[in-house]
């Protein structure tokens, strides 16, 4: 398995995976008939900075088994670097993402793909403001989420548009949290991505292991989250590799 699929898999997860296995986390039953889904959203991690030290990534392509070692910094209100390395410790990928650029050294050619957002989010037809749906982020876009969800069997099930694309969050009334999501692009190719092993860190709750499937590559990925912290991050840098060749994304 070369070292590119892998660097892109991850780094640009929704260009290559899409159906998701559901997880096997339980709810308990609610009596209370609806929560605000304003609480949902207080729990995003999306909102403050922090910074994944450690997580380890399972990809399985047509049975093909490879494993890597991430860590994410995330910086309000959108600032993401993203390093993958090998078991060994040797760094493979190092992305930088913002709201409206993407830098990624590929460490394993001597390669720095570059490119706009805007002509990924156009290629791949998921907008940049669901990325922290990967970590379980309940995002709503630009639509009020006043509402009230309604609760059966502790859960409910929410859909959002975002341009051409969508959302389909299933909800736990227990824990505030995203049990489930399908992401629906133009065409009709869907990702989904399941939640579960629900950890609380202070007052931060997150899902410690991610499941995500796309049959029609073939793939399966896992992330299970080891270490995490919580912080003010005060810079998310990215130097360039020296002696890179520079290749544009369209």
């Amino acid at each position: 398995m070369s070292g590119r699929p892998l660097i892109f898999l991850f780094l640009i997860l929704f260009t290559n995976c899409s159906a998701l296995k559901t997880g096997k986390t339980i709810t308990e039953q609610i009596n209370n008939p609806c929560f605000e889904l304003a609480n949902v959203k207080n729990q995003n991690l999306s909102a403050n900075d922090f910074n994944i030290k450690k997580a380890e990534i399972e990809i399985n392509i047509d049975n093909e088994k490879q494993k890597l070692l991430a860590s994410v910094k995330y910086k309000t209100p959108g600032r993401w670097l993203i390093c993958l390395k090998s078991n060994t410790g040797i760094e493979v990928a190092r992305a930088f993402i913002t709201v409206d650029t993407l830098l990624i050294n590929d460490r394993l050619h001597k390669k720095l793909y570059y490119g706009s957002i805007r002509s990924i989010e156009k290629k791949c037809g998921i907008p940049f403001i669901t990325l922290p749906v990967l970590f379980g982020d309940f995002i709503a876009g630009n639509v009020s989420i006043r509402d009230s969800a309604k609760c059966i069997d502790g859960r409910d099930m929410k859909t959002f548009k975002f341009g051409e694309s969508e959302i389909e969050y299933l909800l736990s009334c227990k824990d505030n949290k995203i049990i489930s999501s399908k992401i629906r692009r133009p065409g009709g190719n869907e990702i989904q991505v399941s939640y579960s092993k629900m950890k609380l860190v202070n007052k931060y709750k997150y899902p410690a292991r991610l499941i995500i499937r796309d049959p029609s590559e073939k793939c399966i990925l896992e992330i299970k989250i080891r270490n995490i912290e919580f912080k003010n991050i005060e810079k998310v840098d990215f130097i360039p590799g020296k002696g890179y060749n520079y290749i544009l994304l369209k």
